[in-house]
């Protein structure tokens, strides 16, 4: 027995360990070492075993008795080797085993292993798995080999991880057959045309990515329930017939194929966890989704040729959906045939949508939150007719958006955000607002003159955390926020034509407030706090006396934390 670190670079050297039965340590082997006879006797290696940039090894003949490597086995980088040889007594490799960028290598057949994971990488002369009969279990690398054309010698895997990366002249798949589940990755893989061979996955994680010659996803009839399955970048595929019993799978990701031009083959597909349809160039439906019926978040961004959404007729339940940089979608109905008994209400996120111009909701009445940005053909939001119930609004950058018809029915809201949409002139479509509990954001909105209709506070109880109105270059009055007694936060700046704070006279307590860049703004006496808790900042108001700020200040029960006050106007102020 011996003890330490071995590094052997020459024959003579390795002549030290003849007879040696076992090794407490590392042995790495390198150089000229042309023979390994001398390890005839050798029968484990407590640590790692690394035979890498030998010039003159042919094969590993000579570790005839060599059982157990108690860490990592590694081999790479040797010039001459031709074949692992036969390694008859190797039962156990407790770390990695690592075959990796042996130039000539042609076979890995003689090798009896048990081990946890195995990688075979860029052996560009291999042609074959015959070696690995015994490996039923575990996890199996085998990546940028690329003469391999077969995956015979892989009959008995039956779970694990199977990871099958940049194989160029593998055309098919038989040899995995057995494989039942577990975590399957095909990618770049381009001779790839089929993925027959796999007939026996059922269940676990399937990724099959930026294979280029992939036209058919036949191989996958006996997959039924997946955690995962990903098919994205394959540039050839154009159906994704051939999974035709898949009817559950947690994540489900459809992305950058360029020739994708339905969804039918997911025809059994009933419950989903999470789906993202993202970036397919002729993509123009979601036909083919026909059996969904309930799916956590739906996902439908950068598909350039989608116009419409149709194609989910037994979806009866989604969480959220986020329709995203669809520039060719004009009507978003993925929530078409949801009807008003569904269980949660939805979440709607339609973002960057440039065409869009009508949302069909079906059934919908409950909706959690609904944003609204950048769709610039959106005029108004009479879809939303039927909804009842809306926890948060939020519009910003719609440039088309002329009215908000459509939400007369909305009574309550965590957030309000109407924020940039340069051609609405009213609110008066939300007059049936009682409360906002967290929000009221009114930002950015140029031809906005007034907040007229904006609900009735004091039929609610006029409390809210927020309210922030800015940059709103038309508005000359807020009297709509009557009826508000309690704001943690006040923001109003950058209105260049308000004049007074006319409307908020109920406002009894606030912790904060901002009044900042108004132009015309000339008295602070609508403003009818008695307790402002936390800080008040006052500046740029060039038409505000200062001393309305002082007669603010003055007229609180207790002054505030700190007062900031600066470049506002000069003047006097009546008594």
């Amino acid at each position: 027995m011996e003890n330490g670190t071995w590094n052997v670079n020459r024959q003579e050297d390795l002549e030290k360990l003849r007879g040696v039965t076992r090794l407490n340590g590392r042995l790495n082997i390198g150089g000229e070492v042309s023979d390994l006879s001398p390890l005839a006797c050798l029968t484990t290696i407590t640590g790692r075993l690394v035979i890498s940039d030998t010039s003159l090894l042919s094969s590993l003949d000579g570790l005839d008795s060599l059982s157990v490597v108690g860490a990592r086995l590694e081999v790479a980088r040797n010039a001459s080797l031709l074949r692992l040889g036969k390694l008859p007594s190797l039962q156990q490799v407790k770390g990695l085993i690592e075959i990796r960028e042996n130039p000539i290598l042609e076979s890995v057949a003689g090798v009896g292993l048990n081990a946890h994971e195995v990688h075979v990488v860029d052996n560009d002369e291999l042609d074959s798995l015959s070696g690995f009969e015994r490996f039923e279990e575990g996890v199996l690398l085998i990546q940028g080999n690329d003469h391999l054309v077969s995956l015979d010698g892989l009959q008995g895997l039956r779970r694990g991880t199977l990871r099958l990366v940049d194989n160029d002249a593998l055309l098919f798949l038989p040899g995995v057959e057995n494989f039942e589940e577990g975590e399957l990755w095909i990618e770049g893989n381009d001779g790839l045309a089929t993925l027959r061979g796999v007939e026996s996955l059922r269940s676990g994680r399937l990724s099959v990515i930026d294979n280029d010659g992939l036209t058919s996803l036949d191989g996958l009839g006996a997959v039924e329930d997946l955690e995962e399955l990903a098919i994205s970048g394959n540039d050839g595929l154009r159906e994704l017939n051939g999974v035709s019993r898949l009817s559950t799978v947690q994540n489900l990701v459809l992305a950058e194929n360029p020739q994708l031009t339905s969804l039918y083959g997911l025809d059994q597909l009933r419950h989903a966890g999470s789906i993202s349809i993202a970036r397919n160039e002729r993509l123009r439906h979601l036909v083919g989704l026909g059996g969904l019926e309930t799916v956590d978040g739906l996902i439908i961004t950068g598909n350039s040729s989608m116009g419409t959404l149709t194609g989910m007729l037994s979806l009866r339940g989604v969480l959220y959906a986020v329709i995203e940089s669809n520039p060719e979608l004009v009507i978003a109905d993925a929530l078409a045939y949801i009807r008003s008994d569904s269980g949660d209400a939805p979440s709607l996120y339609l973002t960057s949508n440039p065409k869009l111009t009508g949302i069909d909701l079906g059934g919908v009445t409950r909706l959690r939150e609904l944003f609204i940005t950048d769709c610039g053909s959106l005029a108004d939001l009479s879809d939303l007719a039927g909804v009842t119930e809306l926890s948060v609004l939020s519009l910003g950058h719609n440039a088309g958006l002329v009215s908000l018809t459509g939400v007369e029915q909305i009574s309550d809201l965590s957030l309000l955000s109407i924020a940039y949409n340069p051609r609405l002139t009213d609110l008066r479509h939300l007059s049936g607002l009682r409360d906002v509990r967290n929000g009221i954001e009114i930002v950015g909105n140029p031809a906005l003159t007034s907040l007229d209709g904006l609900g009735s506070f004091s039929a609610g109880d006029g409390v809210t955390e927020v309210v922030r109105l800015e940059g709103n270059g038309s508005l000359v009055d807020i009297d709509a926020l009557r009826g508000l007694v309690r704001v943690s936060q006040l923001v109003i700046q950058d209105n260049d034509a308000l004049l007074g704070l006319t409307g908020l006279e109920g406002l009894a307590e606030l912790d904060s407030l901002i009044v900042a860049e108004n132009r015309s703004l000339a008295t602070l006496r609508g403003l009818g706090a008695r307790t402002i808790g936390g800080w008040i900042e006052i500046m740029g108001n060039e038409s505000l006396p200062s001393c309305e700020v002082d007669a603010l200040v003055e007229r609180l029960d207790w002054p505030p934390e700190s007062v900031r006050e600066e470049n506002n106007g000069t003047g006097t102020c009546s008594p």
